[in-house]
């Protein structure tokens, strides 16, 4: 029982440090599209596929359970790896200028971390970037 209880000390401590360095490289959309990636990659994944097949949808109403039981279990097993991965993207807009972390956190538009599924890369400037401002100061 002693000499186990050094080992897990000794592994309590290397998490810490990984962590601590996870945190200081990366901002926080990182580490929060990781820790929320299943659950927003259960929710995202079959809207993202529904809409981007609207009309099969609306024509094969069966593709709903498919959608289901299918797309969501899958969608939340794999969403920590879209949630980090599109947190990196979102915390390298952010050191570049390009996003707000107010725009990535307090909305649900295509650079929100609650949308893992969503692709997006935008850069100021871009027609995409200015279409996409001029439509948000109209609202």
């Amino acid at each position: 029982m002693r000499a186990a209880l050094p080992r897990k000390f000794g592994l309590l401590a290397k998490l810490f440090l990984v962590g601590s360095l996870c945190t200081a490289s990366s901002g926080c959309a990182t580490i929060m599209g990781t820790a929320t990636g299943a659950f927003t990659g259960l929710v995202d994944g079959p809207a993202a596929v529904a809409a981007a097949n609207e009309e099969a949808f609306r024509d094969h109403p069966e593709y709903w359970v498919l959608d289901v039981l299918i797309v969501a279990p899958l969608s939340a097993a794999v969403g920590p790896l879209a949630g980090f991965i599109k947190g990196i993207a979102i915390d390298v807009q952010w050191v570049r200028d390009e996003l707000d972390y107010g725009e990535a956190f307090g909305t649900y538009r295509a650079p929100s971390i609650w949308r893992p599924w969503t692709l997006h890369w935008r850069h100021r400037g871009s027609a995409l970037a200015v279409s996409e401002a001029a439509s948000s100061a109209a609202n």
